[in-house]
């Protein structure tokens, strides 16, 4: 177990570099992931990993640590009624506001190893009769190199599948042994980038989007780094643009940059 000074310092490089807010509760959790860390480095002491992590000027380090602290577990299809009111209800008003202009571009904050943003490709040429004559840009947003690595390999387990509907399965998979391949016209609908969140010159110097998720991804911030997060994605987007977080995050108690806009029984956010 680490002890609590170090665990604190570790505690402020990870919050200064990622905003991520680790509770005292995960003192066992931190603990486990740093020890391996100090073991692939062969370090014997957790002040020497400190000073190592600290004086890393490539910052490799840290993007290692933080790729063990964020769990990156997704699904296809997740919080199903998002994605139906997306599919269902905006998508269509979305087609008569821009009349012409065949031009939508959605952004998947956190987008973990990318079930998300391939999730939305689907809907997209699903629901779009005339999708090839749209610009369509779907961008996948990580931190973690390793997740995204796995996302452009486009293949996943039949857990990741398990919301997915059969007619979706056999359409766009193709199993091979106990996994299941994506189909290559759905890949190359999906871009891919690493960026932090929390670091106000990477997001800056992104494109901006008609829609943005960040679904299940507030929960790793506190109170002023989720308003940071917000402030900084209320920058990428477009005037009138839509984001939707988790079923149970909210942006009003957090910021007021956004208006809650209803779209039949349903809700999101817009700039």
């Amino acid at each position: 177990m680490l002890p609590l000074s170090e665990f604190d310092k570790i505690k402020e490089l990870v919050y200064s570099y990622a905003g991520i807010s680790l509770k005292d509760s995960r003192l066992d959790f931190l603990s486990r992931r740093v020890y391996s860390r100090m073991k692939a480095l062969d370090l014997k002491e957790v002040r020497d990993y400190l000073r190592f992590v600290i004086f890393d000027r490539s910052g490799k380090e840290m993007e290692e640590l933080i790729n063990l602290i964020v769990v990156s577990e997704s699904y296809f299809f997740r919080d199903y009624p998002q994605l139906k009111l997306l599919a269902e209800e905006m998508l269509p008003e979305i087609v008569r506001e821009r009349g012409g202009n065949r031009k939508l571009s959605i952004l998947c904050a956190g987008c973990s190893t990318g079930e998300e943003p391939y999730t939305l490709a689907i809907i997209l040429n699903e629901m779009l009769d005339d999708a090839d004559e749209w610009r369509l840009r779907i961008d996948g947003l990580d931190i973690n190199r390793n997740s995204l690595h796995k996302a452009r390999e486009g293949v996943y387990t039949d857990h990741a599948l398990r919301e997915t509907p059969y007619a979706y399965r056999d359409r766009y998979f193709t199993k091979k042994d106990d996994l299941n391949a994506l189909s290559p016209d759905v890949m190359k609908m999906v871009g891919f980038m690493r960026g932090n969140l929390f670091n106000g010159n990477q997001m800056s110097g992104f494109l901006v989007y008609d829609i943005v998720l960040c679904r299940n991804v507030l929960i790793y911030f506190d109170y002023a780094s989720a308003e940071k997060v917000l402030e900084y994605l209320y920058g990428l987007m477009n005037p009138g643009g839509y984001i939707f977080l988790g079923s149970a995050e909210s942006v009003g108690r957090l910021t007021n940059l956004f208006t809650m806009v209803r779209f039949g029984k349903s809700f999101v956010y817009q700039k």
